[in-house]
This record gives C-alpha cells, sequence and structure tokens, in this order.
C-alpha cells in the first residue's frame, strides 16, 4: 500500500494526525521543563529526540497543507492560514503583554507600560519575535543573550513562527507558480535549499554582508531544520501515490535515528548535513503515525488544543517557576504547567481559534474539483421524480463525494 492508497482508504483524514499534534505540544512543554527550572533532566542526553520534535510538527503541517492547497485558490489559502494562525497569536501576546506582564514585572506599572521594550513586544505578532518584556523574569534561569546581557525570556515557543511564516511565503510561491502538480520541481528546490545550507555551513566564516546574513538564515537558524522538514512534508504528500507505506520502512528509519543518537554527540543537531539526513525519515514516521490509528483521547473530541499548548506552554512555565523557585523539579514543572496550560489551550480553541475557524467559513474557501464540475454540470433532478432505488443510490454517491472531497486543513 501507497501513502495515497492509504489516504484514499482513511478518505483523505488521517487517523493518527490529531494524537501526533498533542503528543508533540506536549512534549515541548517536556523538553522546555529543564531550561525553565535550570536543572539536569534525564531527556537531556537523548538529544535526538528533543531535536525531532520541532521538525515532526514542520513535516507534519507540510504534509497536510500540500493537502488542503489542491483544492484551494490562493486567496483562499492565504485566508486559511490567516485565521487558523493570527487570532490566538495576537490574543497570546497581547495577555502576555498586558496581563502577565504587569503581575510580574519587577518595576513599578509606569515605568513597564512607557518602557520601548514593552511595545517592541507587539512585533512579535508580525513575526519579528521578542522575547522580552520590561522586569519580567528578571532572574529566570531560562534566558536569552541580547543587547549586551542576559534576559529573561518571556516565550521562547515563538521562535518558530518567523520560520512558520516563511513556509506559507514558500508554499505561496508553489500554488501560484503551478508547481503543486510539477513535484520534481519541489524537489529540486528542496534539494537546492538543503545543499546551499551544507556549503554555506562548511565553507563558514563568510565575507560580505550578504553570504553572512545567508548563512545565519539556512545554516545556523532554525531555518536550516525546519523549512526543509516542511517541505519535506509537502514532497511526501506530491509523491504519495509512489511511496510505500510500511512497518518495515518506518522501523529502518527509527534505527536510523537511534544509530545518529548513539554514534553521534549533541552539537551534531547544529549540522546541516546530519539535518538532511534526519529530516526525511522524521517526515516519513510523521507521515506514517497520522496515517496510523493511534490512541483517540477523549479530550480530542472536544477539540484541536495543540497549538494552544504549544502558546501558552513557555510563559506559563516560567510563571510557576517564579511563584516557586526553590521547587526546581522538572516533573513538578512539567505536570503543574500542562494542568494550567490545558485551561489555556481550551479556551483558545473554544473562545478564539474555532470561532475564527467558523469565520472563515463565511469565505468561498475551496475550490472546484473536477468531481464538482461534472456534477455541477448536470441538470438536478428533482427527488420526487426518483424511484425509491435510485434516490438511495444517487444519495450515496453524493455522501461518497462529501468524504472524498473531506479537507483537513487544522495544522
Amino acid at each position: 500500500m501507497t501513502i495515497g492508497q492509504r489516504l484514499d482508504e482513511v478518505q483523505g483524514f488521517g487517523p493518527g494526525f490529531d494524537f501526533l499534534r498533542i503528543f508533540l505540544a506536549v512534549s515541548v512543554v517536556l523538553i522546555h521543563a529543564p531550561l525553565i527550572t535550570g536543572t539536569w533532566s534525564p531527556l537531556d542526553p537523548v538529544w535526538m529526540f528533543q531535536f525531532s520534535i520541532l521538525p515532526m510538527f514542520f513535516a507534519l503541517s507540510g504534509f497536510l497543507i500540500g493537502g488542503s492547497a489542491q483544492r484551494l485558490a490562493f486567496s483562499s489559502f492565504i485566508l486559511n492560514r490567516g485565521f487558523r494562525i493570527m487570532p490566538a497569536l495576537v490574543v497570546e501576546i497581547v495577555l502576555s503583554a498586558l496581563v502577565l506582564g504587569p503581575l510580574v514585572t519587577s518595576l513599578d506599572l509606569a515605568s513597564y507600560f512607557s518602557d520601548e521594550r514593552f511595545f517592541r513586544y507587539f512585533l512579535s505578532i508580525v513575526g519579528l519575535i521578542q522575547y522580552e518584556l520590561p522586569g519580567v523574569f528578571e532572574n529566570a534561569h531560562y534566558t536569552r543573550f541580547l543587547n549586551g546581557h542576559e534576559v529573561g525570556i518571556v516565550n521562547g515557543s515563538l521562535w518558530t513562527v518567523p520560520h512558520e511564516m516563511f513556509c506559507y511565503l514558500i508554499m505561496s510561491a508553489i500554488i501560484l507558480l503551478g508547481l503543486l502538480k510539477r513535484p520534481l520541481l519541489v524537489l529540486s528546490f528542496t534539494i537546492l535549499v538543503v545543499s546551499g545550507g551544507i556549503a554555506l555551513q562548511l565553507t563558514a566564516p563568510h565575507p560580505g554582508r550578504i553570504l553572512d546574513s545567508l548563512t545565519y538564515i539556512f545554516a545556523q537558524r532554525g531555518s536550516a531544520r525546519l523549512i526543509p522538514a516542511f517541505l519535506a512534508g509537502l514532497l511526501f504528500y506530491q509523491f504519495r501515490h509512489a511511496i510505500p507505506l510500511r512497518w518495515s520502512l518506518v522501523a529502518g528509519c527509527f534505527v536510523g535515528l537511534a544509530a545518529i543518537q548513539f554514534i553521534g554527540t549533541q552539537d551534531w543537531i547544529a549540522s546541516v548535513l546530519v539535518q538532511a539526513i534526519t529530516t526525511p525519515m522524521l517526515a516519513y514516521i510523521t507521515v506514517f503515525l497520522g496515517l496510523t490509528p493511534l490512541p483517540r483521547l477523549g479530550i480530542l473530541n472536544t477539540g484541536d488544543y495543540s497549538y494552544g499548548v504549544y502558546l501558552y506552554s513557555c510563559p506559563i512555565q516560567q510563571t510557576v517557576n517564579w511563584l516557586l523557585p526553590d521547587i526546581r523539579s522538572n516533573a513538578f514543572n512539567f505536570i503543574t504547567s500542562l494542568v494550567l496550560t490545558a485551561l489555556f489551550a481550551a479556551f483558545s480553541w473554544h473562545f478564539i481559534e474555532k470561532p475564527a475557524l467558523k469565520l472563515r467559513k463565511s469565505f468561498s474557501l475551496r475550490r472546484p474539483t473536477h468531481q464538482d464540475d461534472k456534477t455541477l454540470a448536470v441538470e438536478p433532478t428533482p427527488l420526487s421524480t426518483l424511484p425509491g432505488n435510485r434516490l438511495k443510490r444517487d444519495t450515496e454517491k453524493c455522501a461518497a463525494v462529501f468524504r472524498k472531497d473531506h479537507d483537513q486543513t487544522t495544522t
């Protein structure tokens, strides 16, 4: 069976993607705990696990968006992404600046609200990520070196936002250039991006601002592993009818990743060459698990909380550590923060994300498919004139069309 055949079998709705999304989001909370508490974690030596979470997130996004993009016009694609990502992001940033910051800052409120760092923090909404709020988490263990001094990080998870936006720009170009049906060109572009990153890293440092900037973007920053992971997910969708879906292949991927973990060191995370080897394996594992009937948690039936968990977990973990600085337990920080984060994620889904998605439905967001064209071309027959058997047969055909065209766009 190929990936495409499995997609047809499950009517385009991967039964494991919901579980996989929430698992990856919770894993982000888990790997942030030792950074927040400043203590050693048993997961620290398992660098491959920590390295894999975000590339799998981006591969999942590329695969699902690749499927939805084939049924969307360009304007609809932009609307879909905007309604899915921006409302929750805006609310989280506003709450951090206007509620969390004033509660935990070491400054008086007049100084806090007049500080330029407070106003700069809202630039995160447009992808210019700001990690610092004035006087917030000044003595935290999870810090970043900015402007010559260490500052407490309010929400470290936001660092992936500009890379996500860049992936959407790439996807927009692919749609506009008609490359969704030309996967070999997308494959060539992916190889070019990865090869360029490897070359830039191997020949660094470079004289001149342009090459130095390209090295920073495609060899040092997360772009080196996140953008190729997104493109890998897209390619797995484009070549879905040629790629087999086998347990032996996914087992081989796990063995390959374990071998890299065993013979390598944590420094290998920064190697673009290593990332080029691991990215296809992580993308295959992601797609395989997404198309596998993983356990269905009851809570997943009420909404998609993965995005909210990802957005709110880091500032909540920092707040827990700020309130109880003497409890430097990774397990305590993880469990306590996860419970609180789940509440905020539920709030985000039911009051921000879900209403935004309903608003999205007021637009015409799906491009008519070939099957739709054939259906619309037929003069509709009044149901009252259809014999019983024919009515049943046509109803079943109609239901099959709707199932086939079911569009899973939430990532």
